[in-house]
């Protein structure tokens, strides 16, 4: 069971700000403390740009960073804190896998949420598919058994 994770996926600035202001509203506590990831940085051995993410994983217990550039997450330099670094599409499929009606329940809504421009369900899991091909097959398949 995944119990944190950190998000990382390559944003803007502007972007990450507003992503992590609203976490934040959504997660009480979300935040970590810089002063923790700046203590933990230095120990950490991936990619150079991304330590400050392993830090903030290992700062609050993650064992889960989420993320398109796994790259810089070998699984040499995370097994030592306990975490793993894994594509937005497995962990979709982990989370799919846990309740795959609240899954698809969540994607409706979002669907249904979606205003500027409107998407219907399937115009959504269109452009999911381009990132999360095998979330978007298995939120297929459910929907037609």
């Amino acid at each position: 069971m995944v119990r944190h994770l950190v998000y990382d996926a390559g944003a803007t600035p502007k972007q990450a700000a507003y992503l992590r202001d609203q976490m934040n509203l959504a997660f009480d506590g979300s935040l970590v403390p810089e002063r923790k990831i700046r203590k933990l940085e230095p120990a950490m051995c991936n990619d150079e740009k991304d330590r400050h993410v392993l830090a903030a994983a290992v700062a609050i217990g993650a064992e889960v960073v989420v993320t398109f550039n796994t790259r810089h997450f070998p699984s040499d330099d995370c097994s030592d804190f306990g975490v793993e670094a894994i594509e937005p599409d497995e962990f979709l499929l982990i989370l799919f896998n846990m309740n795959p009606l609240g899954a698809r329940q969540v994607v409706e809504e979002q669907a249904n949420d979606l205003r500027s421009p409107p998407f219907t369900l399937e115009q959504l899991l269109d452009a999911l598919k381009i990132s999360a091909p095998n979330f978007v097959e298995a939120v297929r398949n459910h929907g037609s058994s």
